[in-house]
């Protein structure tokens, strides 16, 4: 309630004093700032009927100063945004909690400065007030627990659906070792003699599948297969080993490389490996060097057909070149040579505009020895490099001293010192 102190009242805003004729406060800029007296009336006035008859004064509610509103703006906005984004993943990310996120959306919108100052007045309470700013907060802790109960409850979910995968894959696991389990003990033995009889005819890979299916299941049975089967497999290999042709150092080293796996002491066989891991890779260094050959022969055709101009291709080729033989100084060579010609030819184009093509000091001194430079008109400009200097031939239309429109040739050249430039006239005519 504001107190009067002669001319002063009390903001009911901000709590500073202000003159009671003032329009705003001068510290929170309230359109309203206390409980003053109309400016018609002074404070040594007497009071009308009207006035008396008003009963007294309405207590305005008591609102926050400017410094907490802007600290509740800050805190509510960063938590509305913190409710909205999880809120709108969980509705459009197909968790199954579409409700909860459309909530969560709810809340984090009213915490939003914006739209809590709509929604606040409408049910009767100011935004700022303190009675509103226990409305938000109270908002704000609901949303917050939602947001924690939602993600307590996908994370459960989670959390269920994969233990519900691992119980599948270990039951299908079981379910499948049971299968084999019975499987062997039905048919182990049949299965026994059928690769035995494999075995003696030189098969050794339906034996090897059998170890492969039943190993932990078959026991000794299934141990001695395998022994079984690996003196059969290196027979067999051995002898097949040395029928390959020996230029075919890829299906060699496979060979030996099973060898050594099924009898890592059999010394030969180690032997065997290295010498033909050995032979493969030179083949395949020399395989490497006749394409490179092969690439530099096609390379040094192509550079033979190409124009001297342009100078890129030719630039590309030597790269190439240089890079397929590195220590061939002629291919370096030929590389900074183009690359050279393409740097001066830049360099020399850049003098030119782009507009008209002209020389821009040859087309200024020109003009300045004219007798009427509004009359001048490019026509075309020639140029050719001859290596110490460009020379630039320009041709202009312009009017002579007795006003008549006549085509003139200038001749220059210009050379270059660095990135100086100095242009010399040859000829006017």
């Amino acid at each position: 309630m504001s107190e009067e102190q002669g001319a002063l009242t009390t903001c009911r805003t901000c709590g500073g004093k202000v003159s009671s004729t003032a329009p705003t406060g001068p510290h929170c800029g309230e359109s309203d700032p206390g409980q003053r007296p109309p400016a018609s009336i002074t404070p040594d006035s007497p009071p009308d009927e009207q006035s008396l008859d008003q009963g007294p004064p309405e207590v305005a509610p008591k609102q926050l100063g400017l410094k907490t509103k802007n600290l509740l703006d800050v805190i509510t906005s960063i938590c509305g945004v913190f409710l909205i984004l999880p809120g709108l993943f969980i509705v459009f990310g197909g968790q199954g909690q579409s409700v909860t996120g459309a909530f969560l959306v709810a809340f984090g919108l009213f915490a939003l400065p914006h739209v809590r100052d709509r929604i606040l007045p409408k049910l009767g309470k100011n935004a700022y007030s303190w009675k509103g700013t226990g409305v938000s907060l109270i908002v704000l802790i609901l949303g917050m627990a939602a947001a924690g109960i939602t993600d307590s409850v996908i994370s459960g979910q989670e959390a269920a659906a994969k233990a519900e995968e691992a119980r599948l894959v270990k039951e299908k696991a079981e379910k499948l070792h049971q299968e084999k389990v019975a499987e062997w003990n039905k048919s182990g033995a049949a299965f026994i003699k059928q690769a035995d009889a494999k075995l003696a005819a030189g098969d050794y890979s339906f034996a090897n599948q059998l170890v492969r299916k039943y190993a932990g299941i078959g026991g000794e049975a299934i141990s001695a297969l395998a022994a079984r089967a690996g003196k059969v497999e290196i027979d067999e290999l051995s002898k097949s080993a040395l029928q390959i042709p020996e230029s075919a150092y890829g299906k060699k080293v496979a060979a030996y490389q099973r060898l050594v796996k099924l009898d890592p002491q059999n010394a030969k066989f180690q032997s065997a490996l290295k010498k033909y891991q050995e032979a493969q890779r030179i083949a395949q260094q020399r395989a490497v060097e006749a394409e490179r050959k092969k690439k530099i022969q096609a390379l040094l055709a192509k550079a033979k057909s190409l124009p001297v101009e342009p100078y890129e291709p030719n630039l590309e080729v030597y790269k190439q070149l240089a890079s397929l033989d590195p220590s061939n100084k002629t291919y370096s060579a030929k590389v900074k040579t183009y690359q050279a010609k393409i740097d001066r030819k830049k360099k020399v184009e850049g003098l030119f505009s782009t507009w008209d093509g002209s020389y821009p000091p040859l087309k200024k001194y020109v003009k300045e020895k004219m007798n009427d430079p509004s009359s001048f008109d490019h026509v075309e400009t020639r140029f050719s490099d001859r290596g110490s200097h460009v020379f630039i031939i320009m041709k202009f239309r312009g009017k002579n001293a007795f006003g008549g429109t006549i085509i003139n040739q200038v001749t220059a050249k210009v050379e270059f010192d660095g990135n100086n430039q100095t242009y010399t006239i040859v000829s006017w005519d």
